[in-house]
């Protein structure tokens, strides 16, 4: 991605946020290649630099605010915002008016510039055990290693576990092995985007040329083609022609292949018959190590007490670490001398307790429901409403039922009573025993493994894991 010159940039990560803030198609067509986005620590300023007149009044116009929020997120402080013209920057011509930005862009040979769009490098990635089968995968493709040569390969995984990393960053590394390999990263919208308007344009014999001629494909979000059949026929064509050229594909969505309930049987065949990997959400040696890479990223110093307070804490998603540590970064940097040039001082337990009973006040204000208890549960423990309800002893159901009524009763406004009738109990004194064994396991804090999992969760760990889920739902 052009948007910014170096990996894990300041500039980068102020890209990453408006990229979540405006959504992938308009980040895409706006940003992804054609403005580059620049932070001038010592003017306190957001520099974007765009290739023509009418990007940077389009820019000014609908997306400045977006920036200084995105800016303001990031850093803690408000910064001005600059748009300029200068398409020397940009070695790739560009185009001119509107619409020209809208076609489908054709297959192109590498230069240093377009390396650089990329704004997630395999050498940042953090491997560990939740991860690393995918990133050994992903190099392997990367470095084209005979051993998974014409094979797709397939990623999934929840939400902020590395998906997107994985793909760009195996982009950038064939780039940088090959530099005249023909490489598109692209996502399941713009895909869907791109193909209609070459419909509607009758240019449909461009678009094909522009994906089946390439060395390299990946796509992300690959399920956002599931309800829209022409589509999903369209892309499993582009997919044979790549295969039949003895090119590779690289996909990532949120579900198995075979979960994809809305995908078509031949396009499911296609993608399972390659290598597919589950990345999971970090195990606590890999949170630990993402602690201190993110820490280091943004020049702060953590105590091994902070450390262990926010490795059982940010037992979510990497995303919700990064999330985490940036708010925690911005407190420091609020509460320190924030006029002076001087390091950052250590960050200590203290100062993370502070931030963590903050957030849970937060929490305790904001109104959840019943459904969200539930949904996050079911998510997590890999059960359905149906077993929550029955009469089943299996232990992952019976923890399954002490985490909804222990939920329910500490996060939403719900009586027992209420609470019984949700979870289709005729008594609510099921649901109070429920709750207190709950209470219990909490307080004796043995680690117990749950499905789906390399390592074990202790009970705090894995409600504060679901009360983040059931935090972001809502």
């Amino acid at each position: 991605m052009s948007t910014a010159t170096f990996s894990g940039s300041v500039g980068a990560r102020i890209a990453e946020r408006l990229a979540r803030s405006l959504g992938p198609q308009r980040f895409s067509l706006w940003f992804d290649h054609t403005a580059r986005i620049e932070y001038d620590e010592t003017a306190l300023q957001l520099d974007v630099f765009v290739a023509t007149p009418f990007a940077a009044t389009g820019i000014r116009r609908r997306y400045e605010s977006d920036l200084r929020a995105a800016a303001k997120e990031e850093l803690g402080h408000e910064v001005q915002v600059d748009v300029r013209v200068e398409p020397t920057r940009f070695q790739c011509a560009v185009p001119t008016d509107h619409e020209a930005a809208m076609r489908p862009a054709p297959a192109r040979t590498a230069s240093n510039e377009s390396v650089h769009r990329f704004r997630y490098r395999l050498e940042d990635f953090v491997v560990g055990t939740s991860n690393e089968l995918a990133f050994a995968a992903g190099t392997q493709i990367a470095e084209e290693d005979t051993a998974v040569s014409g094979h797709p390969l397939f990623f999934y995984g929840e939400c902020g576990v590395g998906k997107t990393h994985l793909l760009q960053g195996i982009c950038r590394r064939r780039l940088e092995r090959e530099p005249g390999c023909r490489v598109r990263y692209t996502t399941g919208e713009q895909f869907t985007n791109e193909y209609i308007h070459a419909l509607r344009e009758r240019r449909i014999d461009g678009f094909r040329r522009s994906i089946r001629q390439l060395d390299l494909l990946a796509v992300d979000d690959v399920h956002f083609l599931g309800p829209r059949e022409k589509t999903q026929a369209e892309f499993l064509h582009c997919f044979d022609q790549i295969d039949l050229a003895g090119a590779r594909v690289v996909l990532a969505s949120d579900s198995h292949p075979k979960g994809l309930g809305q995908f078509s049987k031949p396009l499911i065949s296609r993608c399972v018959r390659g290598l597919v990997v589950q990345i999971r959400p970090p195990d606590p040696e890999t949170r630990i190590k993402l602690l201190r890479v993110l820490a280091d990223r943004r020049g702060m110093t953590l105590l091994p007490s902070a450390i262990e307070r926010l490795s059982q804490q940010a037992v979510g998603s990497v995303r919700d670490i990064e999330g985490l540590l940036t708010r925690l970064h911005a407190m420091a940097m609020l509460l320190g001398d924030s006029g002076d040039t001087t390091p950052m001082a250590p960050v200590g337990h203290v100062l993370v307790d502070s931030l963590l009973a903050m957030e849970q006040n937060e929490l305790d204000y904001r109104p959840v429901r019943f459904e969200q208890v539930i949904d996050a549960v079911i998510r997590q423990l890999g059960v359905n409403r149906s077993q929550i309800a029955g009469r089943g002893r299996n232990k992952h159901i019976v923890l399954a039922r002490s985490l909804v009524a222990y939920l329910a009763r500490t996060m939403t406004t719900m009586s027992f009573p209420e609470i019984a009738a949700a979870m289709q109990r005729r008594n609510h004194s099921t649901v109070v025993t429920a709750a207190q064994r709950m209470e219990r396991k909490i307080k004796q804090d043995t680690p117990v493994l749950i499905p789906g999992e390399t390592a074990e969760l202790t009970p705090r760990q894995l409600v504060a894991r679901l009360r983040q889920a059931i935090k972001a739902a809502g």
